[in-house]
């Protein structure tokens, strides 16, 4: 009875000391490192930035479209923008340094963990889609916003819109691109630049300079171009 309970524990040891080698192994003890790490218990390698980036594009897409052109007014339209703008606007929602609501409420867990990498591949994605045409539904003051668009309003301070993101509003690096963008989500995006929910220097001295129907006619204009 004895030697058979010694031979039990025998195979015991062995069977564990196999289990562990093969674990260990699976997270790559005894093989040269790569610079990648495995997943935990060698389920796999760590997805590479174009597989990473593929599979977020398609979640990207429920908001902003397969051509990165949204059907809900609260979503930016994506297509076209520029890369440096949307590289730093990604960064900081992994960040979770840009605080605005809609950017707490939908953008921060969709970049949770997202690299760098991966980051590039989908604003470049992005920027070299085409641009969204007109909004064909816009009314409103499409004169008044277009004139404070070129010139601004001297009388409160609020600097031309062209004077950074260009005559025709294309934007240029990290600023963004504007025509073509969603009356809604530029009504709200000035709006907490006003308030400084969303942060930015520049922006939050034009916004607070600006009245409702200042922000409201210059939103009409971008979207109606």
């Amino acid at each position: 009875m004895a030697r058979a309970r010694a031979n039990v524990r025998k195979v015991t040891l062995v069977l564990a000391s196999v289990a562990g080698v093969s674990l260990l192994s699976g997270c790559g003890v005894g093989r040269p490192f790569d610079g990648s790490f495995d997943h935990p218990f060698g389920l796999g390698r760590a997805p590479t930035p174009q597989v990473e980036a593929a599979g977020k594009l398609r979640q990207c897409a429920t908001c902003h479209g397969d051509n990165g052109i949204s059907s809900a007014q609260i979503f930016p339209n994506l297509a076209g923008q520029q890369k440096d703008y949307l590289v730093v606007q990604l960064t900081a929602f992994r960040q979770r340094t840009r605080k605005d609501r809609n950017a707490k409420s939908y953008m921060w867990g969709m970049a949770t963990g997202l690299s760098d990498g991966a980051i590039e591949i989908l604003a470049a994605d992005y920027a070299a889609k085409t641009p969204a045409g007109p909004s064909p539904h816009v009314k409103g003051d499409i004169a008044g916003g277009k004139a404070i668009f070129a010139n601004g309003v001297a009388a409160r301070g609020v600097l031309a819109c062209a004077s950074c993101h260009g005559a025709g509003g294309e934007g240029n690096a990290v600023i963004p691109r504007l025509i073509g963008q969603k009356q809604d989500y530029l009504v709200v995006q000035l709006h907490a630049y006003a308030s400084g929910s969303r942060e930015n220097a520049q922006m939050k001295l034009v916004a607070k300079a600006m009245t409702p129907s200042d922000i409201k006619a210059v939103a009409i204009y971008l979207a109606s171009q």
